[in-house]
């Protein structure tokens, strides 16, 4: 009994540690490296809208913790809220702007990289 106890536990470490992360980036056709930073809608504006980084999405206004799980996968961004998800596609990513056309709008949102003054 206790070595089939042992057996079990062994195969449920291992699996578990195989699980892979919601904010793992597969498949990607864009730069990272221009995506990750702080962007908001104007230069000028008194606040971002969003960071992303490898771990996480943060929505600057947002009721509560602004850390929400996100995949990217080829161009296509996934952010998942509580109970629910936004989906885009990234249209343009350089050093300076970000396009998104989101699903929900079917509109493309153009960003700019937030100052880091």
């Amino acid at each position: 009994m206790k070595k089939n106890l042992i057996t079990v536990l062994i195969i449920f470490f291992i699996l578990f540690s195989c699980k892979s992360d919601k904010s793992d980036n597969e498949n990607l056709e864009i730069d990272t490296s221009l995506l990750y930073g702080v962007w908001a809608f104007n230069k000028s504006d008194p606040h971002a809208v969003f960071m992303i980084n490898k771990d996480e999405y943060y929505l600057v206004d947002y009721d509560g913790d602004g850390s929400i799980n996100y995949t990217l996968e080829g161009k296509e961004l996934k952010i998942f809220y509580d109970g629910s998800m936004q989906w885009g596609k990234i249209t343009s990513v350089t050093q300076d702007s970000l396009k998104i056309k989101w699903r929900d709008t079917d509109i493309e949102t153009k960003y700019v990289r937030f100052p880091e003054d």
